[in-house]
């Protein structure tokens, strides 16, 4: 590049791979296109600068100095730079979007569940921990549900795991259907889900457990309208049954299994 423009633009050629450098690692496009602005405008400053003897850079304009037209000098090598550098900087601009695009395909897999389109188990409990911390500040309640498909077994046994894992879709459908938009669905394994209800205090989390619970039984699944599905839900609120995730999960998931002795295909809440 110093070769295409000429000797004396070796210093303000490093201000610029310095800047794209950095431009690429903030991941910010448009610090790409101000590191080519400010290269321009950085080499037309080092020059007239080392011309004032203001920088002891005045022997690598000599060659230049010598002409006479000193304007058609700077036309000619501005242009040669433009010749290198903009398509250089389009080419790194691409090569950052991908760069971005890329990071974002990584953090959403690392988000939701690639089956069911429900959050992760590990996104679920980040959440769940910054919403008990935000909880214990601002002295507000939420609810935690533990949903569990009864019989999930049967179902792939006597179905296939392809109707099993279309089953788990329409779950994730159909109770997100009766949520709230802040609410949280995560899957936590199989065919358990922990749904989060910010806000919510023991009542009305019971409340949206119940619509949770019959919205999977009228659940109908493409192909095999004779399918029957239904859960059992078990519900806990902070702080009526603890003031910590860990205590508020077991308490959620005791209440689930407690359900699932009474008959399934029904909710219950925590013991306090």
């Amino acid at each position: 590049m110093c070769y295409a423009i000429g000797p004396y633009t070796a210093a303000s050629g490093l201000i610029m791979v310095a800047a794209l450098l950095l431009g690429m690692v903030l991941l910010e496009r448009r610090s790409l296109w101000i590191a080519v602005v400010g290269w321009f405008a950085s080499m037309f400053a080092i020059h007239f600068a080392s011309e004032a003897g203001a920088l002891p850079f005045l022997s690598l304009f000599e060659a230049s100095l010598e002409q006479s037209d000193l304007a058609q000098v700077a036309a000619e090598r501005a242009a040669a730079a433009a010749l290198i550098s903009i398509p250089l900087a389009v080419v790194m601009d691409h090569l950052i979007s991908v760069w971005r695009q890329d990071e974002r395909t990584l953090y959403e897999a690392a988000q939701f569940d690639s089956l069911t389109g429900a959050y992760t188990r590990g996104f679920a409990v980040a959440i769940m921990q910054r919403t008990v911390l935000k909880a214990r500040g601002d002295a507000k309640p939420f609810g935690v549900l533990m949903l569990d498909l009864d019989h999930f077994k049967r179902i792939n046994d006597a179905h296939g795991h392809a109707r099993g894992d279309l089953v788990l879709k329409q779950t994730t459908h159909a109770v997100q259907s009766t949520l709230r938009a802040g609410d949280i669905v995560g899957r936590f394994g199989g065919e358990e889900f922990v749904i989060l209800l910010p806000g919510a205090d023991l009542k009305q989390a019971m409340g949206a457990a119940e619509r949770c619970r019959a919205a999977v039984e009228k659940m109908k699944i493409p192909d095999a309208p004779y399918l029957s599905v239904t859960a059992s839900v078990g519900v806990a609120a902070f702080p009526d049954h603890g003031e910590d995730l860990d205590g508020l999960l077991k308490a959620s998931d005791q209440a689930m299994y407690t359900a699932k002795a009474n008959g399934r295909n029904r909710i219950e809440s925590a013991r306090g």
